[in-house]
């Protein structure tokens, strides 16, 4: 049978077995691109949009890539009319923070509101949770396969590079600008930067991802002084790495160091016995020495921690929380929440979750970020066992981002970096959940070979108006955004 195939400067890239299979490919290259493009230039939309607040105009991109890949999902769906939907490791976290969301809006006193979101409820609206969920859920499927985890790794550096450049250039011509937005993220991406170095194999990768990290310390060192929150989540999330590591040994090593205890402790008064024990357990010795060593250097790093917030966070964030409790008038309405995101808003997340979705709510945001830090522990332990030190680098910093996105919701507001940094490490660690446990991975679905012509026709029609469904959604949305629909 001839085949179709996709070929740059001679070199076969992809064959195809029907044009039907071709079209496929060419609708999840689109999706890739899409999503690709979110990651990498999400902060410079505000250049191309009609709008001066930064966070509303990654709000909006990421509200016309959810539309993009909507419809490509149909036009896919469309095209080979069979089952292309499958499963994804956190869908049924994002599926329960929708229908909380859809519940919340249709008690809502301002249902528009409560859809589009206004200044300051962009980030607990409606549709910026079906967005989130939409991206995420296609990006843990179509790049699901291993070369998807570089593709992935190479749009989360753009989406660090790309903003470190621009801000560069803005320290340079302006040293008293600043965006702490924009530094913020950079501060939670120090972990996974760092750990997607590892994930390259190629020179040329690891010097621009070592470059990007450079860059990223630099701006995060030249406005810490407006950073100290972040600060104190990035020194939190990488004690909690370490304290995973210090139980893990203590439990793979427990029973040779409490018999080793034992020896000593019943030789102590004896020195020559003593000795002479000591000298028989050179290994548990120095494994023991190694364990006391971390235990020492961790409660000094916790002390550290404990320090910098009491000095930098502790005075004012209680106060800060009872003043937004008080405007949203007390807790009385946190069980089913106030359903009302046209109104007052807080500082901190948590907060918003709570008197906007209730108790409910609040509790799927803690499962799915307690979820994601078990797995991402549990993957991490597995292949320090195994001895993959590669992997273990990125697995760790993929633990320690959502430890810190996780104390970004208590402590802190959502921002649209927030959601892309949710979205990326999310769709990543279930892609490499997926391939550790041999899931089926990414591949085009087969067509039927013979089609009938009404059906082509049928095909094409709807084709054609998927199409013109993606148009009218980028236009609604521009078409809202001046309009002061958001």
């Amino acid at each position: 049978m001839h085949k179709l195939a996709l070929s740059f400067k001679g070199k076969v890239i992809h064959e195809f077995s029907s044009y039907c299979q071709f079209f496929i490919y060419l609708s999840d290259l689109i999706t890739k691109v899409a999503i690709v493009f979110l990651f990498s230039f999400i902060t410079l939309l505000h250049k191309f949009l009609s709008v001066t607040d930064h966070d509303l105009a990654m709000y909006v991109g990421m509200y016309i890539a959810s539309v993009i890949i909507w419809g490509m999902l149909l036009l896919k769906l469309n095209i080979s009319r069979k089952e292309i939907f499958g499963k994804s490791k956190f869908d049924i976290y994002f599926m329960g923070l929708l229908t909380i969301a859809l519940v919340s809006v249709l008690l809502s006193d301002d249902r528009v509101k409560g859809v589009f979101g206004s200044t300051g409820t962009w980030s607990f609206s409606i549709i910026t949770y079906l967005s989130v969920a939409v991206i995420y859920y296609i990006t843990s499927i179509l790049f699901r396969y291993s070369r998807g985890i570089k593709w992935l790794a190479i749009a989360f550096l753009g989406s660090i590079l790309v903003p470190s450049i621009y801000h560069m250039n803005i320290v340079l011509q302006d040293k008293s600008a600043n965006n702490l937005d924009y530094f913020r993220y950079a501060v939670m991406t120090i972990p996974l930067t760092i750990g997607v170095i590892f994930t390259f194999k190629k020179l040329v990768l690891r010097v621009i991802s070592f470059i990007t990290l450079l860059l990223n310390l630099f701006l995060v060192a030249y406005y810490s002084r407006f950073l100290s929150g972040s600060m104190f989540i990035l020194n939190v999330g990488v004690l909690s790495l370490f304290i995973l590591f210090y139980f893990s040994f203590w439990v793979k090593n427990s029973r040779m160091l409490v018999d080793f205890l034992k020896g000593i402790l019943s030789n102590f008064q004896n020195i020559k016995t003593l000795k002479k024990e000591l000298s028989k357990k050179k290994k548990e010795l120095v494994v023991f020495a190694m364990m006391l060593f971390m235990a020492l250097w961790i409660l000094g790093f916790a002390i550290y921690a404990v320090n910098y917030f009491n000095n930098n966070i502790g005075s004012f964030l209680f106060s800060w929380m009872r003043e937004d409790i008080d405007k949203i008038d007390g807790i009385g309405m946190w069980i089913i929440g106030k359903n009302d995101l046209s109104k007052v808003f807080s500082s901190f997340e948590m907060i918003n979750v709570l008197a906007n979705y209730g108790i409910f709510g609040f509790v799927i945001w803690v499962l799915l970020m307690a979820s994601a830090i078990y797995i991402s522990s549990k993957l991490t332990l597995k292949l320090l066992y195994i001895g993959n030190f590669r992997n273990i680098i990125l697995l760790s910093s993929i633990y320690v981002t959502f430890f810190m996105i996780f104390l970004n919701f208590l402590l802190s507001r959502f921002s649209p970096l927030t959601f892309i940094m949710l979205i990326y490490t999310s769709s990543v660690l279930a892609i490499i959940s997926d391939l550790i446990d041999r899931k089926e991975m990414y591949k085009l679905p087969d067509c039927r070979k013979t089609v009938a012509i009404s059906d082509k026709i049928f095909r094409i029609i709807l084709s054609i108006l998927v199409i013109a469904f993606i148009g009218l959604g980028i236009v609604g949305i521009l078409t809202g955004l001046d309009k002061g629909i958001f």
